[in-house]
């Protein structure tokens, strides 16, 4: 018999599966309240994505174009889950916003080693 093993988007995991310091669901309750609020966008903590999970707090800092847009779509499908209506109503508009980036690099020192990767500008 043959086992298949399906690997989870680890973004919307992150998404669905993160607890805040009072043990609750705090993105996926985040994304409930973008219905209420009409919001389109999602302020995500890198502190968060760093202890949940390494290797994506990594990804996101190298490849940022890719990562978010992966992100974006995982919001989408946790927000279908909410309510389908309002996420196909907003699906095109829908963006993740990443805060508290590690690495920050004040405007003068960005040099083309920071090319292509997410940073914080101090």
């Amino acid at each position: 018999m043959t086992e298949v093993v399906v690997q989870a988007n680890p973004y919307e995991f992150f998404l669905k599966n993160f607890k805040g310091k009072d043990r609750s669901f705090k993105y996926r309750d985040r994304v409930s309240l973008m219905v209420a609020t009409s919001s389109k966008s999602l302020v995500v903590d890198y502190d968060d994505i760093s202890r949940f999970n390494d290797e994506l707090a990594s990804r996101i800092v190298a490849e940022p174009d890719e990562a978010l847009q992966k992100f974006d779509s995982a919001v989408y499908q946790v927000l279908g889950v909410e309510n389908v209506q309002y996420a196909q109503l907003v699906r095109k508009e829908l963006k993740v916003r990443i805060r508290n980036i590690a690495e920050k690099v004040p405007l003068r020192q960005i040099t083309s080693t920071h090319l292509l990767r997410l940073i914080s500008l101090v």
